[in-house]
């Protein structure tokens, strides 16, 4: 008995999130879609070049007539920011609070940023076939390490005396750690 319909379930169950924000990304009109980003250009800037600027961009991709791939290409970033998120943060939480687990994790992280994506995409393609979950699975291999590494040096530079404040307020250690450590 072979594996084959484990492998696709898995890619299926790896696809499904990216399929689900590609649908309903294409479902949003191209004029709403160019507005929501100068709403959000302008929010994060203040300046009307630049709003007008970020703009431009979807309508380019809209006029070039590659709406739809631009749509697919980002739900899979989409996904791929928020599993590394979801992943990303425990592992930097864990280091940071395990100093073993640290050491042992950064020549994985080394190994991971330095291999050239195509070389574990390679043989990711071949288990799961070629589309979203490769495409997911690379990304997240590139991208989980900085993520996780930034999260653990941030924690391991919050000063003790922070800490030690809302212990003496009375905060437990997941309140110490959501209220004034991840801050």
């Amino acid at each position: 008995t072979g594996y084959g319909d484990r492998l696709d379930g898995f890619s299926a169950l790896l696809t499904a999130p990216v399929r689900a924000v590609e649908t309903a990304l294409l479902h949003v009109p191209v004029p709403a879609f160019i507005l929501a980003v100068a709403a959000a250009a302008w929010l994060a800037r203040r300046r009307i070049g630049f709003s007008l600027a970020m703009a431009a961009l979807p309508l380019v991709l809209a006029s070039l007539g590659v709406w739809t791939e631009a749509m697919q290409s980002l739900a899979l970033v989409v996904v791929a920011v928020l599993l590394v998120a979801l992943l990303g943060l425990p592992l930097g939480i864990a280091a940071a609070r395990l100093p073993r687990l640290g050491r042992a994790l950064a020549p994985v992280y080394d190994l991971m940023q330095t291999i050239p994506s195509f070389v574990y995409l390679i043989p990711v393609a071949m288990v799961l076939g070629l589309g979203r979950a490769p495409a997911l699975v690379a990304t997240l291999i590139y991208a989980l390490p900085p993520f996780a590494r930034l999260t653990e040096l941030g924690l391991r530079g919050v000063e003790r005396e922070l800490v030690e404040a809302g212990r003496a307020l009375g905060l437990g250690p997941r309140q110490t750690l959501w209220l004034i450590e991840l801050p």
